[in-house]
């Protein structure tokens, strides 16, 4: 059976070498994109009325929110790791709601969300590239330890806090 996620070689080797030099912020904005590429994927099934690509696009995307939930520090992550953990946890829940009742217009509700965190992940990633040009240690993030949450978040009221952060480092490189 043919993986349709499948990719040639030099394009998976080029995929994983981008992976592996980007940094935390980067990572994450890289998984926000695959999300929205999976829930658009979603949508579109959905107009064809193929409910397995949407299963299986759906699949996609749930796996990615789930990957965040996961590597959430609830511990050291203060009030923006909880508010995180709620916004995911929504964004499972419409998931969900994708599969059962078929609803493009959920996909779109998602995709909007998505590119809202996302949008805050590209922001720190340039905060992050641009300390490190300067030669300054930007946070933990050049350090490599740790990503520093976001900042505001429109829509959500997350303000990153000074020191704490919500998600580990080892689980996403």
């Amino acid at each position: 059976m043919n993986n349709p996620y499948a990719m040639p070689g030099q394009m998976q080797q080029y995929l994983l070498q981008k992976i592996e030099q980007a940094n935390p912020a980067e990572q994450m904005v890289m998984l926000f994109e695959g999300a929205i590429k999976f829930c658009l994927q979603a949508k579109e099934a959905i107009g064809r009325n193929d409910i397995e690509a949407r299963y299986n696009a759906n699949r996609r995307v749930v796996e990615i929110v789930s990957y965040f939930i996961e590597n959430l520090d609830m511990k050291n992550g203060g009030e923006v790791a909880q508010r995180l953990m709620r916004i995911y946890s929504f964004l499972l829940q419409r998931l969900m709601e994708v599969d059962f009742s078929n609803s493009a217009a959920i996909c779109d509700e998602v995709v909007g969300h998505l590119r809202l965190l996302k949008g805050s992940w590209e922001q720190l990633a340039r905060q992050a590239n641009a300390n490190v040009a300067s030669g300054a240690v930007a946070g933990s993030v050049a350090a490599g330890a740790v990503v520093q949450p976001f900042a505001p978040v429109a829509g959500y009221g997350v303000a990153a806090p000074a020191e704490e952060a919500p998600l580990r480092r080892s689980a996403v490189a």
